[in-house]
Formats: structure tokens, C-alpha cells, sequence
């Protein structure tokens, strides 16, 4: 049997769920404002930021608790580094909104799968937690999603209505008996500009779509169990629990993300004929870099102290709620997100929140 850590109440736990969705759901706007996307940065770029404070950061707990080391904090960075890089590449491939909220429903997906099935976690009402958990996956990913919805709601009305009005324009033509030839030459003109409105924008991607969607699942399918090695070394006996095991993970990431930039260099170089290392940045990014990595490596912090409180099934889990903050980000900061998309988001929302609350009081 795994030793589960149930050291605080669900109220308790609940108040670290909201630190993390936070500061999850804040960190990506310092990586969307406008100098920094004029970068055209490389995905490994992203990572490295959040790498460098996640590890800069795990040492404040010295201040607090011993200095204790498990190896099972490389394993969790392993887990985490590369499905940062995919969730950057996932994000040039089919955008942010459908990126992330494909990786966030894998994520809830393969924490169930460790908390439930692995390590076994109690649970107070089974009806009431599963079915908070379906809405929770559900509400994520008709976030991520709100923005394809409501385009294909939007396309299919004003194809109907076009089709509606040609035919009632060809219509009318038919009963007229005569027309002019500037008319005729009018009507073929706003004819014509009306078919180039219907067209759909095409937004040019970096990577093609199939390695957007293929990189958004494995990054929640990999990167959904980070915090896997935390709970096998505290069955180990391994005094490494929640917050404390922010440092073996702080290390492990000053460990593992040096060997990927290095592997990724050596691709570049001899695969692809580019230069060894990409461009950092550093003059330009420092400072938006850093304040990402912050505000993730907090986050990172409430989501420790989550799963040690309420578990991986129900605490990192609830953290995937975070989207929500992100998207009230896109709607009244970078006015991203309007009109249908409006709608969807908001209930998808309701939906994401309403099933947080059901698994806690579930739980």
C-alpha cells in the first residue's frame, strides 16, 4: 500500500486549489504581451525560464524545513521538462485555447488513473467525487475548445443565412423586368466581396496541426504525473511529503533541463543545419521570463500542498481549473475572447467550478 498524506482539512485544501489556479492561470500573459511575441521564441526558450525559477525558487524552503534529497525529484522533473516544451509546441500547433485545454483534460485523466486506481486514495462519497470529475474534465475542455464552438456555430449561421439570401436575391431578380447594366455590374461586385467575407481567416501556424494535437496529449498524458514520484517516495519513507519536496524537484530540474537543451542542440546542429543553441534572449526576455517563472514556480508550490493535502485525483486535479483565470485574462485583458466564445467560456466555466466544488465536497 502507498502512504497517502492527508495532513489538512478539505477547506484547507481547497485554499491551496486557489493559490494554483492563481498563479497557473497567470503566468502565460507575461509570454503573450506584445514585445515578447514579436521574440517568435523557441519552445525550449519558454521552458528554460520556467525552469530556471522553479529551481531558483525550491530553495526557500531551506528557510523553513532540513535540507533533504530524494532521487525521485529527477523523475518528476523528467516528467515535467519535456511535456513544458511539448505544451509550448502544442501551442504553436493548434493554438493556446485548444492546447491547453486538450493537455488539461489529459492531465485530470491520468491523476485520476494514479490517485484512484495506484495509489488507492480514500474517498468519501464515490457518486458525487467521479461525477465532480467528469464535470471538471468536461468544463476544461469545453474551455479550451469555446473557441472552435462558437467558430463553427458562427461559420454554419452566416453559410445558411448567405445560402438564404442568395436565393431570395436571385428571386427577386427573376420577377424584375429589366435591369440596368450598373446594377447588374453592382449586384456582381457586392456578390463577389461577400463571398471573400465568408471565407475564413487562416491563421499560419508554426507546426502543422497533427503535431500540435499529438504534443497537447502527450503533454498531459507525461507531464499529468509529476507529482506520481513524490507519493512512491513517501511510500519508500522518504520525508520528502508536499512542500518539502519542492527542492529534490528544484534540483532534478537543474539536472534534467541542461541534458534536453543539450540533446535539442545537438538536433538542431546536425539534423537540421541551424545553429547549436536557439536564440534566449536574455536582454529582451529577463524580465517577462522571469516574472512567468515566478508566478509558475508559486503555483507550483499551492499545487504541492494540494496533492499532499487532498490528492493527486482530487487536488492536482482541481488545480487544472486554473484555465478559468486564463481566460478571464483573455477576456478583459487582451480582449481575446468575444461575442459566442464569450458564452461558451463562461459556461464551460460554471460547469469547471461546479465540479471542483463536487469533488471537494465529495471528498
Amino acid at each position: 500500500k502507498y502512504l497517502i498524506i492527508m495532513s489538512c482539512p478539505v477547506s484547507e485544501g481547497g485554499l491551496y486549489i486557489a493559490g494554483a489556479v492563481i498563479c497557473f492561470g497567470s503566468f502565460a500573459m507575461f509570454m503573450k504581451i506584445p514585445p515578447v511575441l514579436k521574440l517568435d521564441l523557441d519552445p525550449v526558450v519558454f521552458q528554460f525560464w520556467k525552469s530556471l525559477w522553479a529551481f531558483l525558487t525550491s530553495f526557500v524552503m531551506l528557510f523553513f524545513t532540513d535540507f533533504q534529497f530524494s532521487p525521485f525529484g529527477i523523475v518528476s522533473a523528467t516528467f515535467w521538462v519535456p511535456a513544458g516544451i511539448l505544451a509550448v509546441i502544442a501551442v504553436r500547433g493548434v493554438g493556446m485555447s485548444i492546447g491547453q485545454g486538450t493537455w488539461s483534460g489529459m492531465i485530470v485523466l491520468i491523476n485520476c488513473f494514479w490517485g484512484i486506481l495506484i495509489f488507492e486514495e480514500p474517498l468519501g462519497d464515490k457518486f458525487v467525487t467521479v461525477f465532480g470529475i467528469c464535470l471538471l474534465t468536461f468544463g476544461v475542455s469545453g474551455i479550451g475548445f469555446s473557441k472552435s464552438f462558437s467558430e463553427y456555430i458562427s461559420k454554419h449561421f452566416e453559410l445558411n443565412y448567405s445560402k438564404t439570401s442568395k436565393i431570395i436575391q436571385q428571386q427577386q431578380q427573376t420577377t424584375k423586368q429589366s435591369t440596368t447594366i450598373n446594377g447588374e455590374e453592382l449586384m456582381v461586385l457586392s456578390q463577389s466581396t461577400e463571398d471573400k467575407s465568408n471565407q475564413p481567416t487562416v491563421t499560419k501556424q508554426k507546426y502543422p496541426r497533427w503535431i500540435g494535437y499529438s504534443s497537447a496529449v502527450i503533454a498531459g498524458l507525461w507531464g499529468g504525473s509529476i507529482y506520481a514520484p513524490m507519493k512512491v517516495a513517501s511510500q519508500q519513507g522518504v520525508k520528502t511529503g508536499g512542500a518539502d519536496f519542492l527542492v529534490s524537484f528544484g534540483i532534478g530540474v537543474a539536472i534534467v533541463q541542461p541534458f534536453l537543451i543539450i540533446v535539442y542542440g545537438i538536433i538542431r546542429k546536425f539534423i537540421f543545419k541551424r545553429r547549436f543553441f536557439p536564440d534566449f534572449a536574455f536582454k529582451s526576455l529577463w524580465w517577462a521570463g522571469s516574472l512567468a517563472g515566478i508566478f509558475w514556480a508559486i503555483g507550483n508550490f499551492f499545487s504541492l500542498l494540494t496533492t499532499n493535502c487532498l490528492g493527486q485525483a482530487i487536488g492536482f486535479s482541481g488545480c487544472q481549473s486554473s484555465l478559468v483565470v486564463a481566460g478571464l485574462w483573455g477576456v478583459f485583458y487582451f480582449k481575446e475572447i468575444r461575442g459566442l466564445q464569450m458564452v461558451f467560456f463562461f459556461i464551460s466555466s460554471f460547469i469547471t467550478l461546479l465540479g471542483v466544488c463536487l469533488m471537494m465536497y465529495g471528498k
